[in-house]
């Protein structure tokens, strides 16, 4: 059985393409004076001389996306409880991209409003629930379920720690279940 030692895994490029096609989009709706705004924000020298593709180049190069962000906060979050290994990459990206997605609809919300209301001929004024109320709960429940890999959550951490224990002392978890009988005596 192969072990495993706590560090950090590699940011993998997946996230990296997704941050960088949200960071294009919303530069591409910013006029050259934001850009040189955000430039200037960015304290990106010469930014007052370049022309447009040059100012989003620079700042694409400079501007963490929110998946880089997610995933520094989470693994800041997560390696002092020592339970992330490189080889958890997958299930730390699964978390970042519903974290990422959990934000981005409380956004939402925050800026619409939880409820809705459309007026029709027919019924007269309808107040709805926002569509992002259930893609936050959706997005916080697989947040959860991947933080849940890792021992997060409380209920979970003693699992965790059980296999932890057993890794260091050579036992099996699975003997303190058995009770008396655990080890072949009366």
């Amino acid at each position: 059985m192969p072990k495993l030692v706590a560090g950090e895994p590699a940011f993998p490029y997946f996230l990296g393409e997704l941050d960088t096609a949200l960071v294009e989009a919303q530069l591409s709706r910013l006029t050259v004076d934001h850009l040189k705004q955000q430039a200037k924000a960015l304290r990106i020298t010469g930014y007052s001389r370049m022309r447009r593709e040059t100012l989003v180049g620079a700042i694409r190069a400079v501007h963490e996306g929110p998946r880089r962000r997610a995933w520094a906060y989470l693994f800041m979050t997560l390696e002092p409880l020592k339970v992330i290994t490189p080889a958890d990459g997958a299930t730390l990206a699964l978390a970042v991209e519903a974290l990422v997605e959990y934000v981005q609809d409380s956004l939402v919300l925050a800026r619409e409003g939880r409820y809705r209301t459309n007026n029709t001929e027919r019924s007269g004024t309808l107040t709805k629930r926002h569509p992002a109320i259930e893609a936050t709960r959706h997005s916080w429940h697989r947040l959860m379920a991947a933080l849940d890999r890792f021992g997060a959550n409380p209920a979970y951490r003693a699992k965790v720690a059980i296999a932890a224990d057993a890794a260091k002392t050579g036992s099996n978890p699975w003997d303190a279940l058995d009770g008396p009988a655990a080890g072949g005596g009366a």
